[in-house]
């Protein structure tokens, strides 16, 4: 037997080995350190002849499909408690808190010029996308996601409303019709009705979120509790506000109760 035939039948056997211990999870590289020396040889040619013909030879033992998939699936998602670190949500939360700051005057009649009007308004079209992406990855629940999507259009209209400092000088005004406070916050609590029962009845809820829509509940919850405010509601109207507001209550305090009794969990599955 010539050596160039010897060595094809060892590059051959090595190969056939390499594979067979692949196959079983072992580390070839050290195979080839360790253990008999037919088999340290058989492994290096193997080991070899792979490298030659353009084939990596792996050391550990590879992934399934399932695992793969689970991995990167893994990395793409935030873990379920953690919406408080996710970017996604302190974007949301930033972005929400200078829109109300404007929104409710805080910053002035005038609070930013024209560029800065256009930069808030994409930031808050932006927040959408945050909404969408974090109740994906079940950082938020439907109920939550679906409540703070209802009072998004709100922040926009408010951050619209208000005047860059180019048109400082404008006199310009369109008189608008008068609402009664109490028909608006019958208005918003009758949207968020179906879903605030759904928030109630939740098995997981998330503390950043929750405080974050009962504001907005509560501040329209406040209006009919007022008696001055149904007073400019007819008498049907007046009926309908009162048996909302007592729906409404109703939720928020099952709510409050599970939030006193620590079934705010954000590692509860919810079904």
């Amino acid at each position: 037997m010539t050596d160039r035939l010897a060595g094809i039948l060892a590059a051959a056997l090595g190969i056939c080995l390499a594979a067979a211990l692949l196959m079983v999870g072992s580390d070839l590289r050290r195979s080839s350190r360790t253990g008999p020396r037919w088999k340290r040889r058989l492994v290096g040619a193997g080991l070899l002849a792979l490298a030659l013909i353009g084939v990596p030879a792996c050391s550990e033992k590879p992934q399934t499909g399932g695992e793969t998939k689970e991995s990167s699936a893994s990395q793409r998602q935030p873990k379920p408690d953690d919406l408080a670190q996710s970017l996604r949500w302190k974007h949301l939360v930033a972005t929400w808190r200078e829109a109300s700051e404007i929104a409710s005057g805080r910053r002035g009649p005038y609070p930013f010029n024209e560029a800065g009007k256009k930069r808030i308004l994409e930031e808050l079209a932006a927040v959408q996308g945050d909404l969408d992406v974090l109740q994906e990855a079940e950082l938020l629940t439907r109920a939550e996601a679906g409540l703070l999507r209802k009072d998004l259009p709100v922040l926009v209209e408010g951050v619209q409303a208000k005047r860059p400092t180019e048109m400082r000088s404008a006199t310009c005004y369109i008189p608008l019709p008068f609402v009664p406070p109490a028909r608006q916050s019958m208005k918003s609590l009758a949207e968020r009705l179906a879903l605030l029962q759904e928030l109630a009845q939740s098995l997981k809820l998330h503390p950043e979120a929750v405080s974050k829509i009962l504001d907005n509940i509560e501040k329209h919850l406040a209006v009919l509790e007022k008696e001055d405010m149904l007073r400019q509601l007819d008498e049907t109207e007046r009926a309908e506000a009162e048996a909302l507001r007592e729906k409404v209550k109703e939720h928020l305090a099952r709510i409050r109760a599970h939030m006193s009794v620590g079934a705010i969990s954000p590692t509860v599955t919810e079904r």
